[in-house]
């Protein structure tokens, strides 16, 4: 990401990943927008990060914010906002879901 207020953590780089190859078997320019566009609006929930949904329902900490058909879970970090899963809006999201083994311990 362009904005050095926005940090992904490994999930969410690969999420970003994956959405944009299912996109791209059918719109291979769709794909490039679409992930830029989640790119553009994570800079502007940066620099304003309790404006996202409260989901403390899932985790300590979280927000989303949704992008067509997609969710971007967030937390607030470092002065901006750590983007840590995207998944899509059709999917049961469950807490284990958002937060690695590692930050459960």
């Amino acid at each position: 990401m362009a904005s050095s207020n926005v940090y992904l953590t490994g999930s969410a780089r690969r999420d970003l990943v994956n959405v944009g190859r299912y996109i791209a078997a059918d719109n291979p320019d769709r794909a490039k927008s679409f992930v830029q566009e989640i790119h553009a609006k994570a800079e502007t929930y940066a620099d304003h990060p309790g404006m996202g949904q409260d989901r403390s329902d899932l985790a300590k900490n979280i927000r989303s914010f949704p992008h067509t058909t997609y969710v971007v879970f967030y937390r607030p970090f470092r002065k901006g906002i750590q983007i840590v899963r995207v998944f899509s809006g059709y999917r049961d999201i469950q807490p284990d879901m958002l937060i690695s083994k590692s930050e459960k311990t």
